[in-house]
């Protein structure tokens, strides 16, 4: 019975350590202006989450302590000075701060009636961290010795295979450095073998909703690395 407890307390704290924050900025279409008082709507339907916060002068609203399961769409309704804006498909990772920007059209502008997106890539501006990641569908679809997800990750740049000089060493070098030296996270937790190197516990592929290696200039919040992060979710 004790035991029983201890786990439950301990995947309660799990869960309460894997949230981030969300900020989405507001802009308007013409001038690229910051707009306040904009209402904006958060939803989650796997989780069953919702929430609404009202922009400030900087034409944001922070949205704290978010699950990372599911998927969230952001949504800004239509008001009497602007078209309705939307972004459907945020998946959220540990230890990362997610931003969106939304930019509303005035009323008075001529819109199509539908414009479809086939594809689109992600930049980064709000810092200099330079990652790349493997979703979930791509883990499912791609090829995999073993199910051994270290192995999917040679895939992703500046990431490549190690050649240990003894049985166990770990098989992953990121930017030509040391194997022994890159750092394992889950949820934002350390997952490092001390002795040998690599992952402590190996992550049944079906379980990673996400992975993300950090290669250079991440936050000093990682630590224990000057190699390079491998983040599971």
């Amino acid at each position: 019975m004790k035991k029983a407890l201890t786990l439950l307390l301990c995947l309660g704290a799990f869960g309460l350590f894997a949230q981030v924050d969300l900020e989405v900025s507001v802009t308007e279409y013409k001038t690229g202006k910051p707009l306040a008082g904009q209402i904006v709507q958060l939803s989650n339907p796997a989780i069953g989450y919702a929430a609404e916060k009202t922009t400030g002068e900087l034409g944001k609203a922070l949205f704290s302590g978010l699950n990372l399961s599911g998927e969230y769409t952001v949504t800004v309704p239509e008001n009497a000075d602007y078209q309705t804006s939307a972004k459907a498909g945020i998946a959220l990772r540990s230890n990362t701060n997610a931003g969106v920007m939304l930019v509303l059209f005035p009323k008075s502008e001529l819109l199509l009636d539908e414009v479809t997106v086939l594809g689109a890539s992600r930049i980064n501006i709000f810092n200099a961290e330079v990652s790349s990641e493997l979703k979930q569908k791509e883990i499912e679809s791609l090829p995999l010795e073993g199910r051994d997800l270290t192995r999917i990750l040679y895939r992703l740049p500046n990431v490549v295979q190690a050649t240990g000089f003894y049985p166990e060493a770990p098989n992953v070098s990121i930017n030509g450095s040391n194997a022994l030296f890159t750092n394992y996270m889950v949820d934002g937790m350390d997952n490092n073998e001390r002795f040998l190197g690599g992952m402590k516990f190996n992550i049944p592929v079906g379980f990673a909703k996400n992975i993300n290696v950090l290669t250079n200039n991440f936050s000093s919040e990682y630590g224990l690395t000057g190699n390079g992060v491998v983040n599971i979710t």
